[in-house]
């Protein structure tokens, strides 16, 4: 059993078996106490009465799960660490969910030794992702070569996900002007007329 004090952690998965077991492994270990509830707004509901260190996110439930679901998780729940958990996932859908503050994804075929191993990780600050999940990042030299700054690749990563300013402002944490200066730099600095051009000469000069 722990000593330290069992860090609470909510479990919203629509599935009672998946969630019984996790929980109760969970809570056998001595290393955390666990709620669970089978939708997003139950947990939202939950969240006014009681304080959680961790929050176990199903990414498909009764519907696949959003964007803004994970994002009024995030302001409800903090400081709780919200953490993705499922097999439906892909790499825009978890790399938008780590740009606006999520902090890592547990897939569902994991063991429970890797479940903890993950948990454990991402309780000491890191973000966990597996490695077959990872979004590689493009290389300093290559940006440097076309001009474009780090924060204005970020911008065109996203343009490129086929999102609109206004999605872009929420996963960036930008003002709608910032983004719409970033799109205008990133179609002078690589010579074209409007963002479906740019995005094809990003493509042809290899940057996405």
């Amino acid at each position: 059993m722990g000593t330290s004090t069992p860090s609470r952690i909510l479990i919203i998965e629509d599935h009672t078996l998946i969630s019984d077991l996790i929980s109760s492994s969970l809570e056998q270990t001595g290393d955390f106490q666990a709620v669970s509830v089978p939708t997003i707004a139950e947990a939202l509901e939950m969240k006014a009465d009681q304080e959680f260190d961790l929050v176990l996110l199903e990414t498909s439930l009764a519907y696949p799960v959003q964007i803004a679901d994970v994002q009024a998780v995030l302001q409800k729940c903090d400081p709780a660490k919200v953490i993705l958990f499922g097999n439906e996932t892909t790499h825009t859908f978890v790399q938008n969910c780590l740009d606006i503050g999520v902090s890592g994804l547990i897939p569902k075929q994991f063991s429970f030794e890797s479940l903890m191993f993950a948990l454990k990780l991402i309780q000491s600050g890191q973000v966990y992702v597996p490695s077959e999940q990872q979004v590689t990042t493009f290389a300093d030299d290559a940006l440097e070569q076309c001009s474009l700054s780090c924060k204005e690749f970020d911008v065109l990563k996203k343009l490129t996900e086929g999102l609109s300013n206004k999605d872009i402002m929420r996963i960036l944490g930008l003002s709608e002007t910032t983004v719409k200066m970033r799109v205008r730099s990133i179609c002078k600095k690589l010579g074209a007329a409007n963002r479906t051009q740019a995005l094809v000469f990003a493509q042809r000069q290899g940057l996405i």
